[in-house]
């Protein structure tokens, strides 16, 4: 009964490791401001999603395109958003707005939106290589077989890759 027992959560464990194990793909799901990426029902952060992809060198072509892309995108945003936010501000304030500012800081922001957009379509791209190599590894992937060896004196697996 003892042995049973054993060899049962033995079995178990060795499963539950090779599903583990076993890659999963990136999906990729359209958003308002480009795409969102989740792996292992995870949202990915731009810097996560690279770490991900760069196993893959053709992968990781794209993302390092596409992380530095984001990168100049978000900065172009964040300035662009504080001159549009600071007029903005005065107007509510009761101050004096400079309109101006506001109108520089909206072509700052739109000079990030097709920056953002090219860094969409670069991650979007180095998902595809990625999930493709992880479909084409899959096809000549076979699960280790494990065989429990029990004799009169001893007991013990053997695993074949």
């Amino acid at each position: 009964m003892k042995c049973r027992t054993i060899t049962s959560v033995v079995l178990l464990f060795f499963t539950v490791s090779i599903v583990e194990m076993s890659a999963q793909e990136i999906s990729v799901e359209k958003t308002f401001g480009g795409y969102k990426f989740v792996h292992k029902e995870k949202d990915l952060k731009m810097k996560e999603f690279v770490n991900l992809v760069s196993v893959n060198p053709d992968a990781a072509i794209y993302a390092e395109k596409a992380q530095s892309g984001y990168s100049l995108a978000s900065v172009f945003g964040f300035i662009g958003g504080g001159l549009i936010g600071w007029p903005l501000g005065q107007a509510i304030g009761g101050g004096d707005p400079n309109w101006t500012l506001a109108a520089a800081g909206a072509g700052i922001v739109f000079i990030g939106i097709p920056i953002n957009s090219t860094a969409m379509k670069n991650a979007k791209q180095a998902a595809n290589i990625y999930n493709s190599a992880l479909s084409k590894e899959d096809q000549g992937y076979e699960i280790p077989q494990a065989t429990f060896i029990f004799e009169s004196s001893k007991a013990g697996i053997s695993i074949q890759f």
